[in-house]
């Protein structure tokens, strides 16, 4: 079997789809293959692209109203290649590598056929028609999936709306793609963002580190600076997106097993930004004066050591920046918690902020803090706003164990029986499918109740997706 890549240089409307069935010979569209951009090139012409599976003969292909006849060639090799403009450098900014082969595959008249070892049938996933939303995969298929807060795909964004370039998927894995929510006039975003999202989750041929499977992420990606290759006058949304990659049962045996896995782009919003009329100092005193949340003398490390100084104003005003993301009902059901920095790049457990209360012995007072390590300060503003909302989540969590002494009554992540919080996780499976990438999601229900929680105020609408009655519960504390 072969893969024939199709440079049309006939007038064609801008990504035509090749039909299911073509002369009624069942050619298929190619499952395997993304379109970068909206054009390749033959000679200095420009041309559309397309893909589709054949057996090698000679005939001919009917696309529409319009035929033509082909030759063939051999490939030079049996490889899976990245075809592009070969002066495009394709920088991977997650993993810093360029794994880009700059090598012109076009030759005259333009058609140029590149080898698979395997044909990849259709396998028993949802079909694309049948999923709108992260929501409608399966209970069993949700409960595996866990959220990101980390993920960043917002870097070299431009690299994947280049035209001209096409990508494969990863040996083994048959792949396909579900894009919801773009709206008439954007749906030709759709095809870079398959390819940024197969590239960045280790989905494309030339990937080496292990594919990121059953995750989902929302990420601010602003795609007003490109420009629809059609229309250079229509640019692209400023959009709140939504990737997840979903994993389904694999097909075949030992050397022809293949893994099946979906590619869910959901666009939930246009994204707009809050604007405030209060200054950074008028904050401050308020979250002092109301909440008595301070910029606190910083922990040091050597007791004996000259003084250090607190946070700057500015440093102070990123951990209010995730902090003013919490409602005032919250705010004042965790007062008095001032804030530390610590010197240190991050904390023993390798977290970058810590919530951390003690009760001195002899006292009914507990002592509250929240700990800011220095890698804090290089995460991006949604990080840092998830990171302080997660550290509010173990702060509400203890509440009810402080009264009398430590004595008023379980933690909320401690309590069990109907309507609590482990019995909500229980019924999104159980502690060990966690909430997110943050590992002890799965082994503590504290850290799950936090990460939840911090879910809970951003990602609302993926809280509830992915674990429904966890979200519920957070629905009935914090309305």
């Amino acid at each position: 079997m072969y893969r024939l890549l199709i440079m049309n240089a006939f007038n064609l409307p801008a990504f035509k789809e090749i039909p299911e069935s073509v002369n009624g010979k069942g050619f298929k569209h190619g499952d395997k293959r993304i379109a970068f951009g909206e054009y390749g090139f033959t000679g200095n012409s420009l041309a559309t692209l397309h893909t589709i599976d054949k057996n090698v003969d000679n005939g001919k292909i009917q696309m529409n109203t319009d035929s033509f006849d082909y030759g063939f060639m051999k490939p030079a090799d049996d490889s899976e290649k990245i075809v592009m403009y070969p002066e495009l450098n394709l920088y991977n900014a997650k993993n810093h590598k360029n794994d880009i082969q700059n090598t012109a595959q076009f030759t005259t008249p333009g058609y140029n056929f590149l080898k698979t070892k395997d044909v990849i049938q259709k396998v028993p996933m949802p079909s694309e028609s049948t999923v709108n939303a992260l929501a409608d995969y399966n209970a069993t298929s949700r409960q595996g999936i866990r959220y990101d807060p980390t993920f960043n795909l917002s870097s070299g964004i431009s690299a994947y709306f280049r035209q001209g370039v096409v990508m494969d998927v990863r040996t083994g894995y048959n792949v396909t793609y579900v894009v919801r929510g773009f709206p008439a006039g954007e749906e030709w975003v759709s095809n870079a963002l398959k390819a940024l999202m197969l590239y960045n989750f280790n989905l494309n041929s030339s990937a080496t580190e292990t594919p990121l499977l059953n995750l989902t992420t929302v990420q601010h990606i602003d795609l007003s600076g490109q420009t629809n290759p059609s229309d250079s006058s229509v640019h692209g949304p400023d959009a709140v997106i939504r990737f997840t990659s979903t994993q389904f049962d694999a097909t075949g045996r030992s050397a022809a097993r293949i893994q099946n896995v979906q590619l869910l782009i959901e666009k939930l919003s246009n994204f707009s930004a809050t604007p405030s009329t209060e200054t950074a100092e008028a904050r401050r005193r308020r979250f002092e004066n109301t909440y008595q949340i301070t910029n606190a003398v910083p922990v040091r490390n050597d007791p004996l050591g000259d003084p250090v100084e607190a946070m700057s104003d500015s440093q102070f005003d990123q951990v209010l920046d995730g902090l003013d993301r919490l409602p005032a009902n919250i705010l004042s059901g965790i007062t008095g918690i001032p804030i530390h920095r610590s010197l240190s790049a991050r904390g023993s457990k390798n977290e970058v902020a810590e919530y951390k209360q003690t009760r001195p012995a002899g006292s009914t007072n507990w002592e509250r803090r929240i700990v800011v390590y220095n890698d804090f300060f290089s995460m991006n503003a949604e990080q840092k706003a998830f990171t302080m909302i997660h550290e509010i989540g173990h702060a509400l969590d203890f509440r009810p164990n402080e009264a009398t002494g430590g004595r008023g009554g379980p933690s909320a992540s401690a309590a069990t029986g109907r309507n609590s919080f482990r019995s909500a996780v229980r019924a999104d499976g159980g502690l060990s499918k966690g909430v997110s990438t943050y590992a002890a999601t799965a082994t503590s229900y504290d850290e799950y109740y936090a990460e939840a929680f911090a879910m809970y105020r951003s990602q609302p609408d993926t809280l509830r997706a992915i674990r429904p009655n966890v979200y519920q519960y957070f629905v009935t504390q914090y309305p």
